[in-house]
């Protein structure tokens, strides 16, 4: 009699984990249309050409005009898409003889702004992921499509958090980075002094222009010179309301997601 009703109870507990495993099967499927349609809307909104995106109105010359409150530092520049096609800086600089270094930008050197091609390689990228768990939502669900769409799931909540961190993280620069550094002051004119580096990056839903001033060399007097940074920068700043428009959808997929994998986790 016993071994009835504990075979009878292992049956009834076989049924609901069918039942549940069903249940987080068709949520992850509903998850992943979700999180479709969202990324649609980023797509669409991203300033590079792409499968959703081929009105060239997108790509007309943007002009934004950062500076900061005391007159040390100033930047006109004009974005296409993630071109900088112009350029003007001005920067306090005492060694020059009017306490300032001017420049502009030459036109027919390209520079990119790295962050914002990388957002939207990652946010395609997930966008093709997600096409590839729909997919394969349309197979007979069993333990392997389960486990294909969950790991599915995984790979496009990460592609979404690097996404997000382009924008928002600035990342150590690498010797790549630096190189490209050397490259973009050939770009100004009149070239740089050497002890100024000089760097347009995004920070979240603003264009920020910085400005670092270094020393070229150690002092006889101090061969092992320190120098803080911090101290040397100065930076300004303008926001980008396209920029934000971007990072929301993104950000809402992100929450999806992680509410789904909450419930993986407590399965």
């Amino acid at each position: 009699m016993r071994l009835l009703i504990g075979m009878a109870s292992r049956g009834e507990y076989e049924k609901q984990e069918v039942k549940q495993s069903f249940y987080l099967y068709e949520e992850a499927v509903s998850t992943l249309r979700k999180v479709e349609i969202l990324l649609r809307e980023c797509c669409t909104k991203l300033p590079n050409r792409n499968q959703f995106n081929e009105n060239c109105s997108l790509f007309a010359p943007e002009k934004y005009v950062l500076a900061d409150s005391g007159e040390n530092l100033k930047c006109v520049v004009t974005i296409i898409g993630d071109n900088v096609a112009k350029a003007e800086v001005a920067v306090r600089y005492p060694k020059m003889p009017s306490h300032f270094y001017r420049a502009v930008v030459q036109p027919d050197i390209q520079w990119k702004i790295q962050q914002i091609q990388d957002f939207g390689n990652f946010v395609l990228g997930a966008f093709e992921q997600i096409q590839i768990g729909l997919a394969a939502s349309g197979e007979s669900a069993n333990e392997v499509v389960e486990k294909k769409i969950l790991n599915n799931i995984n790979d496009i909540f990460q592609s979404l958090l690097s996404a997000r961190n382009s924008l928002t993280c600035i990342q150590k620069k690498s010797q790549t980075c630096k190189m490209r550094d050397n490259l973009l002051r050939k770009c100004f004119v009149p070239l740089p002094p050497a002890d100024l580096t000089f760097d347009l990056y995004i920070s979240s839903s603003k264009l920020v222009f910085s400005v670092i001033t270094t020393p070229v060399q150690a002092s006889e007097k101090d061969p092992i010179q320190i120098y803080e940074v911090n101290k040397g920068r100065k930076e300004c700043e303008c926001f980008i309301p396209w920029l934000y428009d971007l990072t929301i959808p993104v950000s809402h997929a992100l929450q999806v997601m992680q509410t789904f994998l909450e419930k993986i986790a407590a399965k």
